[in-house]
């Protein structure tokens, strides 16, 4: 299952409960104008492999609970104003092939 609700002019934050989605296997909320930070409870989501948040106004740092998202393949995160572009914690991501952060 995926969630595609990319160009929708969204605003405000990424919902701090997206572990509700845990069946997603895709989850791209790009180009919208989400503000704040990636919550923790991304981790949560198990079964995704592909998260982009791309093209936003998030900040602050990409938290280490993401690890915790085993399927991850395909992080993308450019065009946001993160604090740490990689994070120190990247090599525990050991199915992650693809990340773009700048």
């Amino acid at each position: 299952m995926c969630l595609l609700e990319s160009d929708n002019r969204f605003t405000g934050g990424i919902l701090s409960n997206v572990e509700l989605f845990r069946c997603l296997e895709m989850l791209n909320l790009s180009k919208n104008s989400l503000d704040g930070f990636i919550p923790v409870s991304v981790g949560e989501l198990k079964k995704v492999g592909i998260l982009d948040f791309s093209y936003n106004l998030l900040s602050s740092t990409i938290p280490s609970e993401i690890e915790d998202a085993v399927a991850l393949r395909e992080l993308r995160l450019e065009k946001n104003s993160l604090s740490e572009k990689v994070p120190s914690h990247i090599e525990k991501f050991s199915s992650l092939s693809i990340l773009i952060v700048s």
